[in-house]
């Protein structure tokens, strides 16, 4: 299977990645993560940002963008942000800088959440903290800083 095909096969429907686009585009939330994990490389990252900016043409206020991340050795993530500022506030919440509890509650804030849901999430999640700064088994390893492949 070429690059091309990896990538299509990884990602959700452009109905999916549509209605994330608009969500940011109308500003319900700044941010959105496209929750796949692209194996790294020129041709997919490129490939990856082209599907995500095809399935936002309806709204075209949403900015596409992949990411590669430390946090997952190898491959880009993608996503839609409200800003450019957005992804910059996106990278520096998860480098190494910003300690692992602060970094999730600026990325809840990003998502959308209020801070009192924030707040409540952490209090029914209390000491179920892992040692990388995430919850345990999340995956996320805020320690990890973000390199942008684009936009």
């Amino acid at each position: 299977m070429g690059a091309i095909e990896d990538v299509d096969a990884l990602l959700p429907s452009d109905e999916v990645l549509a209605n994330e686009a608009y969500l940011v585009a109308r500003g319900v939330r700044p941010l959105a993560l496209i929750d796949r994990q692209v194996p790294a490389g020129e041709t997919r990252a490129i490939r990856y940002r082209t599907r995500l900016e095809r399935a936002a043409q309806g709204s075209p206020e949403a900015v596409a963008f992949v990411v590669v991340t430390r946090a997952a050795p190898g491959s880009v993530i993608g996503g839609y942000a409200a800003h450019g500022w957005v992804i910059d506030l996106l990278k520096w919440a998860l480098s190494p800088e910003v300690p692992g509890a602060r970094s999730h509650e600026i990325l809840g804030l990003l998502l959308g959440y209020s801070p009192q849901e924030i707040a409540d999430h952490q209090e029914r999640y209390r000491g179920m903290w892992d040692l990388a700064g995430g919850p345990a088994g999340s995956g996320w390893d805020t320690q990890a800083p973000m390199t942008e492949v684009s936009p």
